[in-house]
């Protein structure tokens, strides 16, 4: 964690200074610091994946609800740094579609869930 602390204070840097004396490439900059961020969290992500699906194995049915919820948490998380940045490009227009349009195919990957809790409430 200390890694990726230190590379994101050095990123930030970077970044403010280019703002201020090339501002065409602070987006950039930003963009590759967040990129280069996510790829090194992404092995421990993926451990925590295959922790989780471990869990839900064993619950027999469950293996649908954890595809789901792994969609659901990839397109929160994509959606979140795409609005992110281009928030950081000035274009909260962009943003706010973008936040818009995750929100709607979160809900289309949870569909099945929902389908499954109101068969549950329907059969009591």
């Amino acid at each position: 964690m200390i890694k990726t602390v230190v590379f994101a204070i050095a990123a930030v840097s970077v970044v403010l200074l280019l703002r201020k004396n090339a501002p065409e490439y602070a987006v950039f900059a930003s963009v590759f610091g967040s990129v280069a961020i996510m790829l090194f969290v992404l092995p421990q992500a993926l451990t925590l994946i295959n922790e989780a699906q471990g869990y839900f194995d064993g619950l027999g049915t469950g293996r649908e609800y954890f595809s789901a919820l792994v969609r659901v948490s990839g397109i929160a998380l994509l959606t979140q740094f795409a609005s992110d940045t281009c928030r950081d490009s000035g274009e909260s227009a962009l943003a706010s579609q973008t936040e818009f349009a995750g929100k709607v195919l979160m809900t289309l990957c949870a569909l099945p869930i929902f389908r499954s809790i109101l068969q549950m409430i329907n059969n009591f």
